[in-house]
């Protein structure tokens, strides 16, 4: 996530396709009945079935890659619960429960990166204005 938001290359297509499943997911609440329509327990374990097997791994990789870069400030709580989840077998299901406290680690790492990967965009930014303050001021002096 953060890696495709921090490539100039990636970040616009990124962007949109997030923005996309976003509207989706709006839509999709907005429109819900109030009935509660449960999925079955074969309907949600091919739901996990991706996060699982393309979703999870991937993003292991990327969090891996993450808490190498330097300019990302992360606390060492976040660094903790990240090797941790990297390190991890989720199961996301054991018979015929579903364990959410899976989920909200992988929820828990996705939202503190999202807030990593803004900061240090921030970050960059305003060293840039600065650089450009500090020459647009030598020039008018």
């Amino acid at each position: 996530v953060a890696g495709n938001l921090l490539n100039s290359v990636t970040k616009g297509d990124y962007t949109k396709t997030i923005r996309a499943e976003y509207d989706t997911l709006r839509e999709g609440y907005l429109n819900r009945s109030r009935d509660k329509n449960f999925l079955t327990i074969e309907q949600a374990r091919a739901n996990i079935s991706e996060l699982k097997d393309v979703k999870e791994p991937s993003f292991k990789i990327q969090l891996d890659k993450w808490l190498a870069k330097e300019d990302l400030q992360l606390a060492p709580v976040f660094r903790e619960k990240a090797k941790a989840f990297i390190a991890a077998d989720y199961r996301y299901f054991m018979d015929d429960r579903f364990l959410d406290n899976e989920l909200g680690d992988y929820s828990y790492l996705l939202r503190e990166l999202w807030s990593a990967a803004a900061l240090a965009e921030f970050t960059k930014f305003r060293k840039m204005l600065e650089l450009q303050h500090e020459i647009i001021s030598k020039e008018a002096a």
